[in-house]
């Protein structure tokens, strides 16, 4: 466990710093001390890996300031860092970590002026503040020998939920304001969980230097303010031809600089061995302008609610599966009816209806007629039905008949390209609306059809589940699904690669019968080195697979081969927040996607980077999480 003492009580970056870390358990043990008065200086500091010195005075004055204030500044900001580090080095502390600023380099530059600060740059400061800042880190480094490291932290603006400074300025005029001047400018900007990332990778691997920690993104500050409007539901308008007003503004005052200049890191200054950004700029906007769900947002949200009460719906889908979803249903406030989308479960109904023959069809569309006469007498609103692939089109036909006021909708989670969704296109006429979860089927078929991901069933995650970034999971990766294609054989070789690093995995493969074995290890090269023994022929149940999930720290995916839609597995994994490696490549054009949380391998050549192990699992906002809930996709497919 390593000991943090965070000097500076109530500053923004010392308490959000101690909540980030709290997603660590015991890893890190966090204190913090005040640093107002002279009681800081009988606590002992002994016993501490590292002094995180977060106390100063923030710049805020854009005029001329009084000698006083002037005072005040290089009080706190030089001498009290300095006072702070010697007691720290005679205490035994072994590393020393100070928040100085990018202001060291002085004021951004003019409107149409450029100001890229590379690793040759001289620090230029252009007030008492910045000069503090200079005079603490000279100060530092005089204190620095082999036994006591010390780590300069320059930042750009820092912002996220409760931040202070411009960044709340901004996003006051995105909520307000319908149009916004646009200008061209660059700046470099720094999430706060990003920063508090940073902060942890120094501690924990022990650094000492100067470094420059920014977003992966420049910021336009035109462009912020229009993400800020559209997290709040709002379009802001921005307006060109406002530079040249702005201009002759800027030289009666510096607010306009300071809004719309130019200063920017060089982004080979910012490179560090580890990924420190948890959150992309979408997303720390997102995250950082969530609020609590106002009046008419609660309304709206509840109408959505309330929209299933009192009404009938007829389930068409595979069972297992099934229950999940009338559950669901039910609590919403509906009635459910459900039909087996097949005779039967086993291997040889499911062979013979995939193949489509006749005389079969013939005995899929009795047993339809058979289930729909059963009930006849209901006035459904709904018939949903999931996959289709063995719903005939006498079937439908029949229903459109005997249930006249149902909208009947039809939901394909299997791909255009395997062979058990041959010919359903013909059927799509049948339905009123159709859905299905591969994007690329989705953008070749726009004008006939719908785009929904799949979803993960609440009530089947752990109510006592891990934090994401604990350190005592029982396995480092898992897997467990169906043993098609090559997909065992990918799993395999990854685990066996994890295996050799000192990691422990689980697996288990399933196939719904020995036919189905003998079939691949007859036909797949995939299958050579698979043997029964990898083999299990009963599905293990819903709520133990999602027991051993939630006690994976990460967990492999690998898709049908051509396929494109997103597994039920790799949106339980959201659902459950663990990292997740997939062979799916289009995973990255999804709003939840985040290269700290998903790792995308090549399914020919899969290579794993241990270092997305040691990375944290980063927490995305709630909405997105809501999203793909049961509940929500279940509102969305009956819309």
């Amino acid at each position: 466990m390593k000991k943090i003492l965070i000097t500076g009580a109530g500053s923004y970056i010392g308490t959000s710093f101690e909540k980030y870390m709290e997603q660590f358990g015991n890893n890190y043990s966090v204190d913090t001390v005040d640093m107002i008065g002279d009681s800081w200086k009988s606590v002992s500091f002994s016993g501490y890996d590292c002094v995180f010195h977060v106390a100063g005075i923030a710049h805020s004055d854009n005029g001329k300031i009084s000698k006083q204030k002037e005072k005040l500044y290089y009080a706190v900001n030089t001498d009290l860092t300095v006072e702070t580090a010697k007691k720290a080095k005679a205490d035994g502390v072994k590393q020393f970590i100070f928040m100085s600023s990018a202001i060291v380099y002085g004021n951004s530059a003019p409107i149409g002026m450029g100001k890229r600060i590379t690793k040759d740059t001289p620090v230029h400061p252009a007030n008492c503040y910045g000069d503090s800042k200079v005079q603490a880190e000279n100060g530092l480094r005089k204190l620095e020998d082999e036994n006591f490291k010390v780590v300069i932290l320059r930042p750009p603006m820092i912002y996220g939920k409760g931040s202070k400074g411009n960044y709340p300025l901004m996003s006051k005029m995105a909520q307000k304001l319908p149009i916004f001047p646009y200008v061209k400018n660059r700046r470099s900007m720094l999430y706060i969980d990003n920063l508090c990332e940073f902060v942890r990778l120094m501690i924990e691997n022990n650094e000492q230097g100067t470094f420059w920690p920014q977003n992966r993104e420049y910021s336009n500050t035109s462009e912020m303010v229009r993400m800020i409007g559209a997290a709040h539901g709002k379009k802001v308008h921005l307006i060109k031809g406002f530079t040249w007003s702005l201009k002759l503004l800027g030289l009666a005052t510096g607010i306009v600089d300071k809004a719309f200049g130019n200063l920017y890191y060089d982004k080979s200054l910012s490179v560090y061995k580890q990924n420190y950004r948890v959150a992309d700029l979408s997303n720390s906007i997102k995250l950082t302008e969530q609020n609590e769900t106002k009046p008419c947002e609660e309304k709206a949200h509840d109408e959505k609610l309330d929209s299933l009460k009192g009404k009938s719906v007829l389930l068409i889908s595979l069972s297992g599966y099934s229950n999940g979803i009338v559950k669901e249903m039910e609590t919403l406030g509906a009635s459910v009816d459900y039909i087996n989308d097949k005779p039967n479960d086993g291997f040889i109904c499911k062979t013979l209806g995939r193949l489509q023959i006749k005389f079969y069809q013939n005995i899929i569309t009795k047993y339809y007629s058979e289930q729909i006469n059963r009930l006849k007498n209901r006035d459904y609103d709904y018939i949903l039905v999931i996959r289709g692939e063995y719903t005939t089109s006498d079937a439908l036909k029949k229903m459109r008949i005997t249930f006249p006021n149902a909208k009947i909708i039809l939901y394909m989670w299997d791909g255009l390209h395997k062979t058990n969704t041959k010919g359903i296109e013909k059927k799509w006429d049948l339905y009123d609306k159709v859905y299905t979860f591969d994007r690329i089927d989705y953008e070749e078929n726009r004008d006939r059809i719908h785009f929904l991901p799949l979803y993960y069933y609440n009530d089947y995650l752990p109510k006592q589940s891990k934090k994401p970034n604990s350190s005592d999971f029982k396995y480092d990766l898992s897997f467990i699904g169906t043993g098609h294609d090559d997909r065992i054989k990918i799993v395999k070789s990854v685990m066996t690669e994890c295996n050799k690093r000192g990691l422990k995995c689980f697996s288990f493969f399933y196939l719904p019968h020995k036919l189905v074995y003998l079939k691949y290890k007859l036909t797949s090269k995939a299958f050579i080195n698979v043997t029964m023994k990898d083999i299990n022929f009963q599905m293990m149940p819903f709520e133990k697979l999602y027991e051993i999930y939630a006690d994976s720290k990460c967990i492999i995916d690998v898709e049908n081969s051509g396929q494109h839609g997103l597994t039920m597995r790799t949106i339980e994994i959201l659902g459950l927040r663990r990292k997740l490696i997939t062979t799916n490549k289009d995973i990255v054009n999804y709003d939840f996607y985040n290269e700290n949380n998903i790792l995308v391998i090549d399914r020919k050549k899969p290579v794993v980077n241990i270092d997305f192990w040691n990375a944290p699992y980063c927490e995305l906002p709630k909405e997105i999480y809501d999203k793909y809930s049961l509940k929500q996709w279940i509102l969305n497919v009956l819309a």
